[in-house]
């Protein structure tokens, strides 16, 4: 059975020229828990970078603590000495910080790159840079910022007053090391003409789809692992799934918010209608099960082990609740099985691992064969 399976799941050759007309053009989804015009409390340094610098985010206004202000304007002044565009006589931090937000789109695309391209790059202005960005991330969030293609206004807070501020705001959480991006909710893009239009750009794309996930922890966990080790899409059921919440892209260091800028954040409003049109389209559909569950699979699906998930084509993982695993009609859509084996003769009380733990090793197995 395990040979069929995997045989026939690595064959599959995904459909090329669908009809037309099949599937509505790729569009922000509706979604009974986000709307477009939710504002997000975005906290903690690495998702306000990682939303800063990948463009995730369609604008808004950066609360600070004013004791990075001097740090935020040294750092302008070497990225902008690094673009060239400091002048015949260098800038002071102030001056710096005022020049780079007044740029024109053009003029920050180009100070940007040149910051980008400057990692690598040896250098007085390249290495002060570095250790500024790296001493003072919150100048880092305002750099970026400033440079950002949307608008994004720079709010200075006393750090006791921004603490005070936003600690208990229901909307961010604690542990906002210093920077808060007020900004538009993040909104998923409708999962089917997404998954579609990935088999069209060929190679070999992973996704993972959430059926009953719904700690935001544990979200952000699997958007972490789901970025670190190149699967293309995330895909959230509409239904019994947590939001893509500032909880959940803080818990995956920015992982969320790299996936959204990438088009890869994606929703499905009946995961089990998304799996049966995803599998017509050539994508194999695998569950992660106990060993339980595999056993009982419906509809023949047979057990695949984790070292042959590497040899399969394109491929959607769907990982269920902790307590109750896959649904029955998600399990139906499902071509085969799989989970992680622990060690033999362990205590019969571990029976399995934490729900983001099992997805992150399932991914590396899954994305060995290369994406």
């Amino acid at each position: 059975m395990r040979r069929a399976v995997l045989g026939a799941l690595a064959g599959r050759a995904p459909r090329r020229h669908p009809p037309q007309g099949r599937h509505p053009p790729r569009a922000r989804a509706q979604l009974p828990w986000r709307r477009a015009d939710d504002i997000d409390l975005l906290y903690g340094v690495h998702p306000v970078v990682a939303a800063l610098s990948a463009g995730s985010r369609s604008g808004g206004v950066l609360h600070v603590e004013a004791e990075a202000r001097e740090d935020a304007g040294e750092l302008a002044a070497q990225v902008l000495e690094l673009a060239g565009l400091h002048g015949e006589s260098p800038l002071d931090a102030d001056m710096a910080y005022s020049a780079m937000m007044g740029l024109g789109l053009e003029q920050r695309r180009a100070v940007a790159e040149a910051w980008e391209r400057a990692g690598d790059a040896p250098g007085r202005a390249a290495a002060k840079a570095a250790r500024l960005a790296a001493r003072s991330p919150q100048a880092r969030c305002v750099v970026l910022a400033a440079l950002s293609v949307a608008p994004f206004d720079v709010r200075w807070h006393p750090k006791a007053q921004l603490k005070q501020h936003f600690q208990n705001d229901p909307r961010g959480g604690p542990g906002h090391q210093g920077v808060v991006l007020e900004t538009a909710a993040l909104v998923p893009w409708d999962a089917l003409p997404a998954l579609e239009a990935m088999l069209q750009g060929g190679g070999r794309p992973v996704g993972v789809v959430l059926d009953g996930v719904t700690d935001p922890q544990n979200l952000g966990a699997i958007a972490r692992s789901a970025a670190f080790f190149g699967a293309r899409a995330l895909v959230l059921s509409a239904r019994n799934c947590a939001p893509p919440s500032p909880a959940a892209s803080k818990a995956s260091a920015g992982a969320l918010e790299l996936l959204a800028a990438g088009g890869g954040l994606l929703t499905a409003d009946r995961t089990h209608r998304v799996l049966a049109s995803a599998r017509e389209l050539g994508w194999a559909v695998v569950g992660a099960a106990g060993a339980e569950q595999a056993s009982a699979s419906p509809g023949g699906a047979g057990r695949i082990s984790q070292g042959e998930l590497g040899a399969l084509g394109p491929t959607l993982l769907v990982v269920g609740s902790e307590s109750a695993g896959l649904r029955h009609v998600v399990r139906e859509q499902c071509d085969g099985v799989v989970g992680v084996e622990g060690a033999p003769g362990r205590h019969a009380a571990l029976d399995s691992l934490n729900v983001s733990t099992a997805t992150a090793l399932l991914l590396q197995s899954l994305c060995s064969g290369g994406v």
